[in-house]
C-alpha cells in the first residue's frame, strides 16, 4: 500500500511539473504598438495614451519623407522634410507608422521614409507649433491620433532618460 501511495504521489508531482512547464512555455511575447492600439481602441484616450506611448517608446517608427533624406554612417546629414497632411480645420499632422507593413498600407506603391525612435519624432513635433499632432497608422484599423493637447500625457508616459 505504501509503495502505491508513493507512486501516486510521484505521478501527481510529475503531472504538476509538466503543467507548470507548459504554463511557462505558453507565455506570450510582449505586444507591439499596433496590438496595443487595437486592444485600447474603444477606451478613453486618457486611459489608452499611457500604454500606447510606452509601446511606441520601445520600438522604432517609420516617418514618410519628401524625397530621400541624406545620411552618412546612419546619421542624418541634411534637411529632412516629413510628409504631412492637414485635417478639415487646416491643422497640420505628421504621419507616423508603427511598422513597414503599416507604412505600406498608406503607400502601397512605395515611398521614402526615415526609421527613427518615437521619442525623436515626438520631440521634433512637440517643438514645432505648426503641427497639431502625430497621426499613427492613418490607413489602418490600428490608427491613433495623438493631438498636441495630449502631449503632456505622452511626456509623462515616456521612460525617463538618464540625461535628465
Amino acid at each position: 500500500m505504501r509503495s502505491r501511495n508513493i507512486l501516486v504521489l510521484a505521478l501527481l508531482l510529475n503531472s504538476a511539473l509538466v503543467s507548470c512547464s507548459r504554463k511557462e512555455s505558453t507565455a506570450t511575447a510582449p505586444m507591439n504598438a499596433e496590438q496595443i492600439i487595437r486592444q485600447w481602441r474603444n477606451s478613453p484616450v486618457g486611459d489608452s495614451i499611457g500604454p500606447i506611448t510606452r509601446a511606441l517608446a520601445a520600438q522604432s517608427v517609420f516617418v514618410p519623407t519628401e524625397g530621400v533624406t541624406p545620411t552618412q554612417e546612419g546619421k542624418i546629414t541634411g534637411k529632412m522634410r516629413f510628409k504631412i497632411g492637414s485635417d478639415k480645420e487646416g491643422r497640420l499632422w505628421v504621419y507616423v507608422y508603427t511598422s513597414r507593413a503599416e507604412f505600406s498600407k498608406s503607400f502601397p506603391a512605395g515611398g521614402t521614409f526615415v526609421e527613427m525612435s518615437f521619442l525623436d519624432i515626438f520631440k521634433i513635433v512637440e517643438t514645432d507649433q505648426q503641427f497639431a499632432g502625430i497621426y499613427l497608422n492613418s490607413a489602418s484599423d490600428a490608427r491613433f491620433p495623438i493631438p498636441r493637447v495630449l502631449f503632456d500625457h505622452v511626456r509623462r508616459a515616456l521612460p525617463r532618460s538618464s540625461d535628465g
